[in-house]
């Protein structure tokens, strides 16, 4: 089931001022736990990200900007 707060990968990749690729690989390296929702549709993989999946991106994507400054 969708909830219509949840928001797609490129909303928030959009949100955070990142690459859509800079989530995904985020998430497939584990850096982002738990991972966002994963709903099959018509042959692709959907990530559907919940206001708590947003906020740890959010957080995380702090992280790598002060680790990349320094």
């Amino acid at each position: 089931m969708i909830m219509t707060n949840d928001l797609s990968t490129q909303q928030v990749a959009d949100g955070l001022g990142v690459p859509k690729i800079t989530l995904i690989k985020w998430v497939s390296r584990g850096l982002l736990q738990p991972k966002p929702r994963v709903v099959q549709m018509g042959g692709m993989r959907l990530w559907f990200w919940s206001q708590a999946d947003v906020r740890r991106a959010t957080e995380l994507a702090g992280r790598m900007r002060k680790r990349s400054t320094t």
